[in-house]
């Protein structure tokens, strides 16, 4: 791989993940807080990338935060790559801008529906998260790789599966999800192969229920679980955790089009529960 790679947002969920998979030697790193045109320019000047990797981002309740977290990186990214231009830039985005309740496959020409598009059924994090997407391809040298909700073998509190852990009860919706070591590795295949620019779904292969995920996990770490009955019940019940029980549901097909792999989701969580730690 001889790509000259700036990483923003290394020490987070994803960042740190590529922080561990890229060759050493081949990327330098920005905090957030230094993120600005003018340092880029500097830092451009000086290191000679030729692609960012953009793996900014903030998931939490404070909706100012959320404006400022998943837009602010993508607005000057942007800005700078139509100065220099011929940089390649890859953006990590999220499939959670979609949300269906019933047997609906998106593609990565759906329109979003889980967006300020759409007033009858708006998350404010999915919605930046889809501006976010207007913005980065304005510029033509992008790779937009959507995750599913993240999973692997380490707990963690952004991990999909630790998440269902620690609820008192959950929705059983089907869902697409991503294993944050693969997602990883197909973001890198796409700048390591030159595939096409544009949008990717990267998920694993196969919707999966909460039901059998929980019984996965009933079975490798002996946690037993309680189901709302319904959406209705889960929408009117006095305790909500922080947590938005959206279905997602994704073709991965153009991802697999490219080479990359992305294996069945149930065999993927099931070995992830097996190495548990």
């Amino acid at each position: 791989m001889n790509n000259k790679i700036l990483l923003l947002g290394a020490s987070g969920y994803i960042g740190e993940t590529f922080r561990k998979k890229l060759p050493e030697g081949s990327f330098i790193q920005m905090k957030y807080s230094d993120l600005s045109v003018q340092n880029l320019l500097n830092s451009w000047a000086f290191n000679h990338f030729d692609t960012i990797i953009n793996c900014t981002g903030y998931t939490g309740e404070n909706k100012d935060k959320i404006i400022h977290g998943n837009l602010h990186a993508p607005i000057v990214i942007t800005e700078f790559v139509n100065i220099v231009k011929e940089l390649t830039v890859l953006h990590i985005s999220s499939c959670d801008m979609y949300k269906n309740y019933n047997s609906k496959t998106f593609t990565e020409n759906s329109k979003p529906n889980n967006c300020w598009s759409n007033p009858s059924s708006i998350n404010f994090h999915a919605a930046s998260k889809a501006l976010a997407e207007e913005v980065v391809s304005r510029y033509p040298n992008h790779y937009i790789c959507r995750a599913g909700f993240l999973f692997d073998q380490f707990d963690h509190p952004k991990n999909y599966l630790s998440r269902l852990i620690s609820f008192d009860r959950i929705l059983n919706i089907d869902n697409s999800l991503s294993n944050r070591q693969e997602f990883v590795e197909a973001c890198i295949h796409l700048i390591k192969t030159k595939a096409s620019f544009g949008t990717y779904n990267i998920v694993n292969t196969g919707h999966i229920e909460n039901d059998i995920i929980c019984k996965l996990i009933s079975k490798y770490l002996k946690k037993d679980f309680k189901f709302y009955e319904c959406v209705t019940d889960y929408l009117f019940s006095k305790k909500q955790e922080n947590f938005h029980h959206v279905p997602s549901k994704v073709s991965n097909d153009k991802i697999l089009a490219t080479g990359a792999k992305m294996s069945q989701t149930y065999k993927s969580i099931e070995q992830s529960l097996e190495r548990w730690k």
